[in-house]
């Protein structure tokens, strides 16, 4: 299975419309949030058409909030029937699951903060509710202690994913939020990725199967 990660898009829709003009042979598109940005005008609106454009590829499509989207754009989500936040899905021998949102330095404060203990309470409940032996998490913060959330030499990641990493068998987890540390990494035998910012028209492109192939765009 062939799928098509973005995150990061900010609001960006040209470069997405562009993505999907190159990419055409995915099954499903997964988003780690940030669709757009709240301090922009008619942010609404942008998500609106980013999410329609998504919609009109013909493929499944998944995605979780960022820190920048707030509860109009989770009700977005929602309504077009691809929220993963707090929520599981299932395709061929794969299961994912969602938590959005992301945390940011003392003195930032942007629409959707959760506290950290709630992503590793929420994705544990989610994860003891799964039957697959393939099991992908997408969290727009990244695990705390990998190449994927560094800033200014500083790991700024998700404690509780990174816990949970280690005490749970999890095959992939894909992230974004930090746009700096585009990479993929490899922690207590699970693949991390972080595809980077389609805002710098950045995303990736994986193959799930027997054996996991990731290609960084």
């Amino acid at each position: 299975m062939k799928v098509l990660v973005l995150s990061d898009i900010h609001g960006a829709v040209n470069e997405v419309e562009s993505i999907l003009n190159k990419e055409e042979e995915h099954g499903l598109i997964l988003v780690a949030g940030d669709i757009t940005d709240t301090s922009e005008d008619d942010y609404l609106g942008t998500a609106k058409e980013i999410v329609e454009l998504l919609g009109e590829s013909g493929r499944f499509v998944k995605a979780v909030p960022g820190n920048m989207d707030d509860e109009d754009i989770l009700k977005l989500l929602i309504e077009n029937r691809i929220n993963l936040h707090k929520n599981i899905f299932s395709l061929q021998e794969h299961e994912f699951i969602g938590f959005g949102g992301g945390r940011t330095p003392d003195g930032v404060e942007t629409p959707f903060e959760p506290e950290d203990r709630e992503r590793g309470e929420v994705l544990e409940q989610l994860l003891q509710r799964t039957q697959s032996d393939r099991r992908v998490v997408v969290s727009h913060e990244p695990p705390k202690g990998t190449s994927a959330d560094v800033v200014s030499g500083d790991h700024v990641g998700s404690e509780s994913l990174r816990k949970l990493i280690g005490d749970e068998d999890i095959d992939l987890v894909i992230c974004g939020h930090i746009h700096e540390s585009r990479t993929v990494d490899e922690v207590d035998g699970t693949t991390v990725v972080n595809p980077g910012s389609v805002k710098e028209g950045r995303y990736a492109v994986l193959e799930l199967g027997d054996e996991l192939e990731i290609d960084l765009r």
